[in-house]
C-alpha cells in the first residue's frame, strides 16, 4: 500500500515486509516507475524503481524467478534516456541475472519470455553504445526463441518485446 505524505509523491508505508502487501507495494511502486520511464521522466522513474527495489529485498523469494526482471528493464531505459549507457547496460544485464536456467518448473515459459525481453533490452543498450557485434548474437537468439517458442512479441505482463525495432537499428 503507499500512502500519501505532504503532497501528491506516494512513498512506502511501514508495512512493506508483510508478505502479500509488501509484494502490492512492490509491484505498484515497479509499475510508477516503469511508467514514469515510459513518459519519458527518467528521474522519477529511477525514485520509484530504486523504492521498488528496497521493499523487495525484505520480502521472501518467490518460486525461483528474480522477478526484478521488470524493474530492471525500467531502469535501464530511465538511464538511457538520461545518457547514462555504462548503468543502462549494468541494469540490463541485471535483468539476466534472475532468470533460471531450470526451465522444468511451472514457470518454464515464462522464463524464456523473461529472457528473450532482457535480451533485447541488452541488445538495445549495445546499439546505443555502438557495440554491434555483441548485440547481433542476442537478437539472433531472442529471433530463435521467438520463432521455435512462437513467442509472442506482447505478453501482458512483459509488454512489447521491440525485437523488429531492434533488428532495424542493427541493420
Amino acid at each position: 500500500r503507499l500512502r500519501r505524505d505532504r503532497g501528491s509523491t506516494p512513498r512506502p508505508s511501514s508495512e512493506a515486509s508483510d508478505g502479500y502487501k509488501g509484494q502490492f507495494q512492490e509491484s505498484e511502486l515497479q509499475v510508477v516507475g516503469n511508467y514514469y520511464a515510459e513518459w519519458g521522466n527518467p528521474t522519477k522513474a529511477l525514485y520509484f524503481l530504486r523504492q521498488s527495489l528496497a521493499v523487495d529485498a525484505t520480502l521472501p523469494r518467490r518460486n525461483g524467478l528474480d522477478w526484478n526482471c521488470y524493474t530492471y528493464w525500467a531502469m535501464a531505459q530511465a538511464y538511457r534516456q538520461l545518457g547514462d549507457y555504462p548503468a543502462a547496460l549494468r541494469h540490463a544485464n541485471l535483468s539476466l541475472m534472475g532468470t533460471p536456467g531450470d526451465t522444468t518448473r511451472e514457470y518454464a515459459a515464462l522464463a524464456q519470455s523473461v529472457q528473450a525481453h532482457g535480451m533485447v533490452v541488452k541488445s538495445t543498450v549495445l546499439l546505443d553504445l555502438r557495440r554491434e557485434a555483441e548485440a547481433g548474437p542476442l537478437l539472433a537468439r531472442v529471433q530463435y526463441l521467438a520463432d521455435s517458442l512462437k513467442l509472442g512479441l506482447f505478453n501482458a505482463s512483459l509488454g512489447v518485446i521491440e525485437l523488429d525495432a531492434t533488428w532495424a537499428r542493427y541493420y
